[in-house]
């Protein structure tokens, strides 16, 4: 028997969990296989001249980034490093499947304000605005969704640590819509496997990003927030190498040469990494053992 029973799907309908939101949604894709059924999804991206419409980070999705990255955003636009093409396309093929996940969501049950935008209000009464996934509505109860697509390591690594970016992320949404409950969806762009992680919701953290606003939003050029990332000695075979590292989430920034720029980039076993010649001593907190 087709999944739901008979030729036809299911009226969609409200649930108890959204682990059976996935289960409903990995269950219609088979009945569209045995039954057949049109997948219609709007995909459209828009962009604009950087150099005419520069935008910055100043957003909710950028709760758990580093300030002093935000603030660069905000004073020195045109410094950005110019993404690869390799990272666009990642982007576009990450956009389309968020949008595909969605779309068979909203077939086997009820989400709302989509695409809905939020904002927090700080102290200086500016306003960070931010754009929701929607929100599922479950039997007794309203929960956020936000989607995100990932590779497999990604993915694993979600189940032994919540990344510090959706944490904090999800907690902004939480706090500026009201709806205490939120859920990571994962899609693994490798397996095509879904799972789907809770987000707890945190004053603590929420405090912690309003605090980190409102000291960007009161920066300047001469007064940036601190950098949330500091340089970590190389050692190898229990002996300092003289090396200074920064660590990855620098290598990702597009502002690492204007914040560090007595670094050097260079490409070491495939990757990105800034390095420095350093005779000075640093802590033994700030070791990065390979």
């Amino acid at each position: 028997m087709p999944p739901f029973g008979g030729s036809n799907f299911m009226e969609k309908r409200k649930y108890d969990t959204v682990e059976e939101v996935k289960e409903a949604v990995e269950d219609y894709l088979l009945f569209l296989y045995t039954n057949g059924g049109d997948v219609n999804v709007h995909f459209s991206l828009k962009y604009e001249n950087i150099y005419e419409n520069q935008k910055t980070m100043l957003r909710l999705s950028s709760s758990g980034k580093c300030p002093r990255m935000i603030a660069y955003s905000i004073f020195y636009p045109e410094k950005a490093e110019l993404p690869s093409s390799r990272a666009i396309s990642i982007f576009q093929l990450g956009h389309f499947l968020h949008e595909l996940e969605r779309h068979f969501i909203s077939q086997v049950t009820f989400l709302k304000d989509m695409e809905k935008e939020v904002y927090l209000e700080l102290d200086n009464g500016a306003k960070v605005f931010g754009h929701v996934d929607g929100i599922l509505e479950l039997n007794g109860r309203d929960v956020l969704i936000d989607i995100k697509t990932l590779n497999d390591r990604a993915f694993k690594d979600m189940f032994r640590e919540l990344k510090r970016d959706y944490l904090y992320q999800l907690n902004a949404y939480m706090y500026a819509t009201g709806v205490r409950e939120a859920y990571l969806w994962l899609y693994n762009k490798d397996t095509s496997h879904r799972a789907v992680v809770e987000v707890p919701f945190s004053q603590e953290i929420v405090d912690e990003i309003l605090y980190n606003f409102n000291k960007i939003v009161s920066s300047d050029e001469n007064n940036l927030p601190e950098r949330m990332f500091s340089p970590q000695k190389e050692i190898r075979n229990g002996e300092y190498t003289n090396r200074l590292y920064l660590p990855w989430q620098c290598s990702y920034c597009a502002f690492t040469e204007l914040c560090w720029p007595d670094f050097t980039k260079v490409i070491e076993n495939g990757k990105v990494r800034y390095i420095k010649i350093e005779e000075e001593v640093m802590n033994d907190e700030d070791e990065l053992f390979f």
